[in-house]
């Protein structure tokens, strides 16, 4: 069985005779055996060359199986038919195996709306931009403000803050575009 040792990033055991590797670098690999006799280790140092995966790379590919952006791992597919995209999913730390509900909410509070969500704070290579409309055709971030409400090693929780609406309604969403 192969092990990393140490190393720039994750590895992946694709078969007893292949490993995918995040990052370049120098990884440290352990290589272990077992029989009647006892057991046997013996460790290996590789130089890997190349371009290191991107976050959400490293994500498909433990969500997945492959880093690359098709099939189940396509940003705009939604593999297990919660209604959210993987883009989504990847953003707000969800699982995209499993049917969750988008962690988010809205809320009136006087004359102002809360929008809360959770970041993934591994999700480096993706915007958040939240926008408010009273219309559904044009959204803005005009009087946005935006507060960090908790952090964990993870996740953040965010707390936008928009003025209301005159009419009383007032419709906001969560704007996730991937940094190319």
């Amino acid at each position: 069985a192969w092990s990393l040792v140490s190393g720039p990033g994750p590895i992946w055991l694709i078969n007893p005779t292949t490993i995918k590797f995040s990052a370049p670098g120098v990884h440290v690999l352990r290589l272990s055996a077992t029989n009647t006799h006892g057991e046997s280790s013996r460790t290996l140092s590789v130089s890997v060359t190349g371009t290191a995966m991107t976050p959400i790379e490293i994500w498909r590919q433990n969500s997945f199986g492959n880093h690359v952006d098709s099939g189940n791992g396509l940003d705009t597919a939604d593999t297990d038919g919660d209604g959210s995209t993987n883009l989504l999913e990847y953003a707000t730390a969800m699982n995209p195996a499993t049917g969750d509900q988008v962690p988010m909410s809205a809320e009136k509070v006087g004359s102002v709306l809360e929008y809360t969500y959770t970041k993934n704070k591994a999700a480096t290579d993706v915007t958040f931009t939240v926008e408010w409309s009273d219309d559904f055709t044009t959204w803005s971030t005009a009087g946005i403000s935006s507060a960090v409400l908790s952090d964990n090693s993870n996740t953040q929780q965010i707390k936008a803050t928009m003025p209301a609406g005159a009419n009383g309604r007032r419709f906001v969403r969560l704007r996730v575009t991937r940094s190319l």
